[in-house]
């Protein structure tokens, strides 16, 4: 059975007194073949969860690549933690502590599991290529700290048979879990997800589910997508409606105990 993921910090309540973590103000994507992102604007306090629920080629994935800098706005504003990050790079928001798990898993095929989690530190890392050739004591911590992270996720998501495994040896749904451990180990306080779920069986789903929970529950906020509202129930305490372009809220919801 997968264990929840549990991440380093105090346990936060998401309250309406809190600043916004996230906020997207009058967010214009580029047009497509079928749709275009128009005047998008939500907030986010930490510990909240928002689901955004559409049909395929509704716009879901283009709008997480706009929060995540993969792909240029044309016009509008994203900050988070006070920030504008819209003209950042999109490695600099790993650092920022936001993390992306796409529909399709971008690992190396060719590494294994541990290693791709442990490439997924990079962010923390503050040692360069003459600390390692020297190796002094201060760079063993750190590296010991980051293997201590990445086993962390391996043990938390029921990875021990496929640890040593090569990502191109191993099916879907398993990929779907390293790639949530990846984003985990960075420990983030934002967390971009598309479509998680897609492909997972309902034993699957119900252990995604389980995880995203309790990284919620440890004060991160989730920014989450699906294709039909039901996928996320209990999760998320805010949805919206995504549909050539255009995003409508529902009302405000209590999600389930977490």
């Amino acid at each position: 059975m997968r264990r929840l993921f549990v991440l380093s910090g105090k346990r936060m309540t998401p309250s309406s007194h809190q600043p916004a973590l996230l906020s997207v103000q009058r967010l214009v994507g580029p047009v497509d073949e079928s749709f275009q992102l128009k005047n998008v604007n939500f907030s986010l306090g930490a510990g909240d969860a928002l689901v955004i629920i559409g049909p395929k080629g509704a716009g879901k994935s283009t709008l997480l690549n706009l929060l995540s800098c993969v792909a240029p706005a044309l016009s509008g504003r994203v900050v988070y933690r006070g920030r504008d990050i819209l003209s950042l790079a999109p490695y600099r928001l790993a650092r920022l502590g936001i993390a992306m798990v796409g529909e399709h898993c971008r690992l190396l095929e060719t590494a294994t599991v541990l290693d791709n989690l442990l490439l997924a530190r990079h962010a923390e890392r503050r040692t360069g290529l003459l600390q390692h050739v020297f190796f002094p004591p201060w760079v063993r911590r750190e590296e010991v700290n980051h293997r201590r992270r990445a086993e962390e996720a391996v043990d938390a998501l029921g990875l021990h048979s496929v640890r040593g495994e090569k990502i191109c040896n191993l099916p879907v749904g398993v990929r779907k879990f390293v790639d949530l451990g990846r984003a985990l180990v960075m420990r983030p306080r934002l967390v971009l997800g598309d479509e998680v779920t897609r492909g997972l069986n309902d034993k699957e789903c119900a252990a995604m589910v389980s995880a995203l929970k309790n990284v919620r529950r440890r004060g991160a906020s989730l920014v989450l997508t699906e294709e039909k509202e039901g996928g996320m129930a209990g999760l998320a305490n805010r949805a919206a409606h995504l549909e050539a372009g255009e995003l409508r809220f529902a009302p405000a919801r209590e999600a389930a105990p977490l």
